[in-house]
């Protein structure tokens, strides 16, 4: 059975909540007609059970059943709607609802405006429009005539607040991709290059001199703003860039795919070192660790949110009840990052608080670039051709700056 849309009621731009039947002509606003109905396809009860509540008391009442039916008015023992009507002419009746949610939500508004009411079960002939002989069973409300106006109102009221609720969710063009676990076997490898090539920096190794980067050699030697990302001071060091850098760079491998998360590390990483360097560039300074790419993946990610924002399609419909897009909302995916980088970025007597910042402002640049290429090719569908040549070219570079940084 189709179910055609309910007539337009009294009230502008509310469905109807009125059934035909003998004796239920009444007034909503300023328009006229029947008593309140509405089409759904759900048939399960309110309680669970044959059981009606008269919420106002909240106690459980049997329901009535006409005293002597005729044989039009019981339909697989359930009365009909003018059966009820002709039994209680001091009572009013709204439905039949076949949708037990829609029953129970306008149970509780007239339980919030104190009116007493009963749940009844009933069928009634549908609306003009359809098929004929078609006939609507679910749960009634019954209410006292004098309250059936103030009921309709209250109704009627719920319904227009909540006619665009809940709002649709904007669209999101940018597709998640599958979970990966290729960030966490990238820093597990760091860490057993600790373990068993370079050791601690206060072992003096000859990895540290050959890698590490320095300002004095950045126009020299630029491959070391890459090889000091996988050079760490002890175990604590490699650890801690360990964990995190797995979070992150899990959570970045959703966004842009583990490929391109790793190339995104190493490239924010490099130009963080490189970022840094270039302010130290008159003193000279020395620095090493992951961090830097840590901080860089922050930032991308960051840089990506504040990409979406900005650019996201709304749905048509959602531009009826969609708010301004505030200040807020654009910058809080950069502030949620500089709150990480104070957060996790500047303790410790050792900590390279430059080589984080800079590490976070680069990242953000290329999570800007991310985001706009993510935004010119909508949905589409994570490519493995892609993420293969985006890993490749990130290995490529780790591998070409020890190369070139080894004697």
């Amino acid at each position: 059975m189709t179910d055609e849309p309910p007539p337009s009621s009294g009230v502008a731009g509310l469905p109807d909540r009125r059934v035909d039947g003998p004796g239920a002509e009444a007034k909503v606003g300023s328009g006229t007609g029947p008593l309140i109905m509405s089409t759904y396809a759900a048939t399960t009860p309110l309680f669970g059970s044959d059981a009606v509540a008269p919420v106002s008391t909240g106690r459980v009442a049997p329901s009535r059943r006409p005293a002597s039916p005729g044989p039009m008015d019981t339909l697989d023992g359930l009365p009909s709607l003018a059966a009820l009507e002709a039994q209680s002419p001091t009572f009013q009746f709204i439905g039949p609802m076949t949708n037990p949610r829609q029953a129970r939500e306008w149970a509780l508004v007239l339980q919030s405006q104190r009116l007493p009411f009963t749940i009844r079960y009933a069928w009634a002939p549908r609306s003009e429009g359809v098929r004929e002989g078609a006939v609507q069973r679910g749960m009634v409300l019954e209410v006292r005539t004098e309250d059936y106006e103030e009921a309709l109102h209250s109704i009627d009221l719920y319904e227009r607040e909540n006619e665009n609720w809940p709002p649709p969710r904007d669209e999101d063009p940018f597709q998640l991709h599958p979970a990966s676990s290729l960030l966490p076997l990238v820093f597990l490898g760091a860490a057993l290059f600790f373990v068993s090539v370079t050791g601690p920096s206060a072992g003096g190794s000859a990895w540290f001199g050959y890698g590490r980067a320095d300002a004095s050699r950045l126009f020299t030697e630029p491959w070391r703003m890459v090889t000091a990302l996988t050079l760490h001071a002890d175990g604590s060091h490699i650890f801690g860039n360990a964990v995190s850098g797995s979070i992150f760079g899990s959570m970045l491998s959703r966004r842009i795919g583990p490929g391109a998360a790793l190339l995104g590390f190493v490239l924010a990483g490099a130009l963080g070192n490189a970022f840094n360097a270039i302010h130290h560039l008159s003193v000279g300074h020395f620095s090493i660790g992951a961090s830097t790419a840590v901080f860089g993946a922050i930032g991308i990610l960051a840089g990506i949110e504040t990409i979406r924002i900005l650019t996201r399609r709304r749905r048509p419909q959602a531009e009826v009840i969609a708010r301004r897009r505030r200040y807020l909302d654009i910058v809080a995916p950069i502030v949620g990052g500089l709150t990480l980088l104070g957060t996790l970025g500047a303790g410790g007597g050792n900590t390279d608080v430059w080589a984080h910042g800079y590490g976070f402002v680069a990242g953000v640049g290329l999570g800007a670039l991310a985001g706009l290429w993510l935004r010119r090719h909508p949905n589409r569908k994570p490519s493995i051709p892609l993420q293969l040549l985006a890993s490749s070219l990130a290995v490529g570079l780790i591998v070409g700056a020890w190369s070139l940084a080894l004697p």
